[in-house]
């Protein structure tokens, strides 16, 4: 690759650079990165950015009236909005597999990805497409939940 003119210029004028100058330059292009990086990126800590989950699995009463829960439930992603848009980031599940025998009799199972805990929150307590959601679980005979939550690689310390 051939430099332009006016590089060949300003290298013939600064000439060789000592390794210690060499150090100091590459220092501060490393800074100018972090301050960069800082502003472009937030700053909130690593934790804050990372993706929360929320496992929830349901068992009902009549096994008929799973298709209709999973329709509701799916439903919640383009449903529940905050601000003015939809904030669950991904919504997958399915029918229990597992042939552990451990399911506590659950029998299908959600996973809900959002941004951050305060999303998660604000879907948990104050969403009120979800409270509507929850308050209809009563017609479609759920007999049990269970709800996991965690932050994607936050481990016990």
């Amino acid at each position: 690759m051939r430099l332009p003119q006016h590089a060949h210029d300003l290298s013939a004028q600064l000439g060789p650079l000592a390794p210690e100058r060499r150090w100091i330059i590459a220092g501060g292009a490393v800074l100018t990165l972090l301050f960069l990086g800082y502003f472009m990126f937030g700053n909130e800590s690593s934790v804050a950015a990372m993706s929360v989950f929320h496992i929830v699995a349901f068992k009902l009463a009549r096994t008929s009236d799973l298709p209709d829960l999973t329709a509701r439930f799916l439903q919640l992603q383009a449903s529940c909005q905050l601000d003015g848009r939809p904030y669950i980031r991904s919504l997958r599940g399915g029918k229990q597999t597992s042939p552990e025998k451990l399911d506590g009799g659950m029998q299908v199972v959600f996973l809900a990805e959002f941004a951050n805990q305060q999303e998660l929150e604000y879907y948990v307590f104050r969403d009120p497409v979800h409270e509507a959601f929850k308050k209809g679980l009563e017609d479609l005979g759920v007999e049990s939940v269970t709800v996991l939550d965690f932050t994607d690689g936050v481990w016990p310390q």
